[in-house]
């Protein structure tokens, strides 16, 4: 998964962004999970729990980072608007199970893992 942050404006469609392939359609994309969206707040937890690596976004295989939209204020069923689209928040579980969202951090995929179950920090 290599993701890299795009400044640029993208179309979202039903079933996400366009030009973002999903390689795990079983679990991913599709009009349920269209988005990815991952706290930015929480790469600092990552940073100061696994130190030397670059912990910023896309690091965890999102298609968006937000500030002050976390896992603890953002309900399933929330609706919020991105341009002229709408979306609502699906689910937060599907994505603390997804090892290959930490892919690019081989070396403690594991401890990662298990970390973002243990403190919640999974994303929706």
């Amino acid at each position: 998964m290599g993701k890299l942050r795009v400044d640029e404006p993208l179309f979202l469609s039903t079933v996400g962004l366009e030009g973002d392939e999903c390689a795990e359609t079983r679990f991913h994309g599709g009009e349920e999970r269209a988005l990815h969206q991952y706290p930015a707040e929480h790469y600092l937890y990552w940073q100061t729990q696994f130190g030397a690596q670059r912990w910023q976004a896309p690091g965890m295989g999102e298609n968006i980072s937000t500030q002050g939209m976390l896992e603890t204020t953002v309900c399933i069923g929330d609706v919020y608007q991105w341009g002229r689209q709408s979306f609502r928040s699906a689910s937060h579980a599907p994505l603390a199970t997804n090892w290959t969202n930490v892919g690019r951090w081989k070396d403690l995929r594991s401890e990662c893992k298990t970390a973002r179950v243990v403190v919640g920090y999974t994303g929706f």
